[in-house]
């Protein structure tokens, strides 16, 4: 009689949970043939698990879970950390661009393949944040596996995918309110998850100002991207989605605090100007993530008035960019300082400093409180 030992599932820990597939992999392999299919899932496999090695190099503990793996036209990252949620998810979001940046854009370019868009490999990617069951091993003395509900659930984020219009990176209600706090710009869709629940929130990434942790990856191939984008103006085509737009203005805001740090001022004239061409390359621009930049620009130039209108049409048109919100505090409160006119849109500023210390209180740094009640102070 064989006794089996009783698995002890009985922690839970909370796991940032991704998953990314080939979109329409099928007709994909049936138009390039199975050997250059082969080839191409081959090089996507093998990009997905070296570039998440360089995002989340962690080794198994009693803490510290990490799963990559990629095989097939799907590959996932399960991590389980003590890190901050946000700080993990954004993270992952980094992964995301850098990943879709070789595989959908840089891969083609340097073997030359045109633009039949029948030939493009594209990713849909799901991410979800939630409770999961950690089984250790024998020992105790590191998790040796997952187990939970938010793995299925994740997978099927991934799923809603296929519905995207920007990006298809999807994120779960979970995910996204952690990410609220940072430069995110989202689509709310509703979808029917398969086998879980019907019109579930879901939200697309639309676009994403990279701002904190860039450095963080040794070679990012969104660094290729640029290189390419600056040396070739055919290249321009490649702007036509607004995540490339959002990577490609990221990395040159990057370049341009990495100047300002180091002290070079010729490279910092030359990322100012790249900066300012990029974001009014068009006049009727619609972007939020390159409006976001044009209101940074008149910031650090203490063009504050300027800098207000943009921000206005921003938080009208997304009401959740919650990082929007913050620096309109920051902007107003400069334009008060300096005892500049201001209109009848006191109120709603006022306001909108009160909405955020009383709702969004977490995502504020102390001096940002701050200026909140001063402001609420001085407009009484």
């Amino acid at each position: 009689m064989i006794i089996e030992k009783e698995v002890d599932v009985s922690q839970i820990k909370n796991a940032v949970l991704l998953f990314a597939d080939v979109i329409d992999s099928s007709i994909y392999s049936s138009i390039l043939g199975y050997e250059n299919y082969a080839k191409k899932v081959l090089h996507y496999n093998d990009v997905f698990k070296n570039l998440a090695k360089k995002y989340f190099p962690y080794k198994n503990t009693d803490e510290i879970y990490c799963e990559i793996n990629s095989k097939g036209d799907e590959g996932i990252i399960f991590c389980v950390h003590p890190d901050k949620p946000a700080l993990l998810l954004k993270r992952m979001l980094t992964f995301c661009f850098d990943l879709k940046a070789e595989i959908e854009l840089l891969q083609d370019l340097k073997e030359g393949s045109s633009n039949a868009v029948p030939k493009k490999m594209k990713l849909g990617i799901g991410i979800h944040f939630g409770p999961v069951s950690i089984k250790m091993n024998e020992n105790k003395t590191e998790i040796e596996t997952i187990i939970g509900y938010s793995i299925n659930y994740a997978k099927r984020i991934e799923s809603s995918s296929r519905i995207g219009k920007f990006s298809k990176i999807f994120l779960s209600r979970e995910a996204k309110e952690i990410l609220s706090g940072i430069p995110l710009i989202t689509e709310h869709n509703t979808y029917s998850l398969k086998g879980i629940k019907n019109d579930e929130d879901v939200y697309e990434v639309r676009g994403y100002f990279i701002n904190e942790i860039l450095n963080e990856s040794e070679s990012l191939n969104s660094n290729e991207l640029l290189d390419i984008y600056l040396s070739d103006e055919k290249s321009f085509e490649i702007l036509r989605e607004p995540w490339i737009k959002s990577l490609i203005i990221s990395m040159i805001d990057f370049k341009r605090k990495t100047a300002d740090k180091e002290k070079k001022e010729n490279d910092l004239f030359k990322y100012n100007n790249m900066l300012k061409d990029f974001a009014w390359k068009k006049f009727s621009e619609e972007d939020p993530i390159i409006i976001f930049v044009r209101i940074l620009y008149y910031y650090n130039k203490k063009e504050f008035t300027k800098a207000l209108s943009y921000l206005k049409k921003i938080i009208l048109e997304y009401p959740g960019f919650i990082h929007a919100k913050k620096l309109m505090i920051s902007v107003f409160n400069e334009v008060l300082n300096s005892k500049l006119q201001i209109s009848k849109d006191d109120i709603l500023i006022r306001d909108m400093a009160g909405e955020m210390l009383e709702h969004y209180n977490e995502y504020l740094s102390e001096p940002e409180r701050i200026i909140c009640n001063e402001i609420i102070g001085k407009l009484k």
